[in-house]
């Protein structure tokens, strides 16, 4: 069989550009404003109100907390009371392996202990058997 060729040719579209339907030619023509920008009203300006600081228990606290847990519906005490500084405790980080992070849990576990607790008694331990007080 013979092909039949299509003798009509094939419209391309032509793809568009980034200036397309852009004319250059005309002029700029600037328009004026008839608007003022209004400025924005200035607040008053308001001394800083103080803040009363109150001691308690020989903490300071700001006034926006109160050193007195509050009560509960049945009576109870909501939140933790306050802690006194020597019986406040922190928290420091060790950088150690996994592998050693690892063996000290494995050492907790078995001494009955959390790994807080047990690297706190194994500092206070060390420091007890060198003479480091």
């Amino acid at each position: 069989m013979a092909r039949v060729k299509n003798s009509q040719p094939q419209k391309v579209a032509k793809p568009l550009g980034v200036a397309d339907g852009f004319d250059f030619e005309t002029e700029l023509v600037e328009e004026p404003v008839m608007e003022e920008v209004k400025k924005p009203a200035k607040a008053p300006n308001k001394p800083p109100e103080e803040i009363p600081i109150v001691e308690s228990d020989g903490r300071t606290y700001s006034k926006y907390y109160t050193p007195q847990p509050k009560r509960g519906k049945k009576g109870g005490v909501i939140g933790h009371p306050p802690v006194n500084d020597e019986d406040r405790k922190i928290q420091f980080s060790v950088s150690c392996t996994q592998s050693q992070k690892e063996q000290y849990q494995a050492a907790a576990k078995k001494d009955g202990r959390k790994l807080p607790d047990f690297v706190n008694r194994a500092l206070q331990e060390y420091i007890e058997n060198h003479g480091l007080e």
